[in-house]
């Protein structure tokens, strides 16, 4: 029925007569040429890239800034830590101060009254973490 020249193989061009392209498709240099000359094409950067000198210049300004506000936050941090060691306070309630972002103790109390941090929380944070990023 669809073997025309009777080879005993159906080929696409039999099953399909009208959806055969008229010249062949050029390989892939020739085809690289002739997008080349046909076409006036400009190249464009990356969204992710800084288009010009000044996004470029703003971009490092920011992480500059960023960089300034983690340098000066730790040394906050590291000044309050010795202020209240230094007061007798406990390490559960530095790090309740110090640390106010990351979640509370639910061991123990120490000798203020304040939550440790136990193994359990830790392997808890850590799964919620992992949990987040993946």
């Amino acid at each position: 029925l669809f073997d025309e020249d009777k080879d005993f193989q159906i080929t696409y061009k039999e099953l399909f007569p009208d959806d055969i392209v008229a010249e062949p498709r050029p390989e892939t240099p020739d085809f690289c040429r002739q997008y080349l000359r046909q076409k006036k094409y400009e190249i464009k950067h990356g969204a992710w890239e800084p288009s010009n000198a000044e996004e470029r210049w703003a971009i490092e300004a920011q992480a500059q800034d960023r960089g300034e506000e983690a340098a000066e936050k730790r040394k906050w941090m590291r000044s309050t830590m010795r202020r209240l060691k230094t007061r007798g306070k406990s390490d559960a309630r530095c790090r309740e101060v110090v640390a106010a972002h990351l979640p509370r103790g639910t061991g123990a109390k120490d000798r203020e009254g304040v939550n440790t941090f136990t193994k359990l929380d830790l392997k808890t944070c850590r799964k919620t973490y992992s949990d987040e990023v993946n």
